[in-house]
């Protein structure tokens, strides 16, 4: 398995993140995963996709923090809500879980990920890592 992290899923790591978090959660997120200390300049989003790119080019295997990277947010409950509509925290683990397919891979709990390969990018590989959540 390749341990950097992929490109599209950086993006969307960094779109949900910059939608979902203060710049202050965003920074104590990526320092309890082990991010470089040194904060990116810029936005939220550019902060967040500026810190992925740097893992990728510093760290051995950076994919692996990103499973602690987005492991509250992939296994909090969310909150009810009104009207019975998806909530923003449903939305975003979603949005997550479905690049993460279409790249063969799969969130597990405890921010661990599992490569399914190419057979599985086609939507069984979400359907699967839902069952196991």
């Amino acid at each position: 398995m390749e341990y950097k992290i992929p490109v599209p899923l950086v993006a969307v790591i960094a779109d949900v993140f910059s939608s979902h978090y203060t710049h202050t959660e965003i920074d104590s997120r990526f320092f309890a995963a082990g991010f470089p200390a040194d904060v990116p300049p810029g936005n939220k989003q550019q902060k967040c996709h500026a810190w992925l790119l740097r893992a990728n080019q510093q760290i051995e295997a950076p994919l692996l923090m990103v499973g602690h990277l987005i492991e509250e947010l992939m296994e909090t409950v969310p909150p009810p809500t009104w009207g019975g509509g998806e909530s923003p925290l449903e939305a975003h683990r979603a949005r997550i879980s479905a690049q993460l397919s279409a790249l063969g891979l799969c969130y597990q709990i405890g921010g661990h990920f599992f490569n399914w390969g190419p057979v599985l990018r086609a939507g069984l590989c979400s359907r699967l890592c839902m069952i196991a959540i």
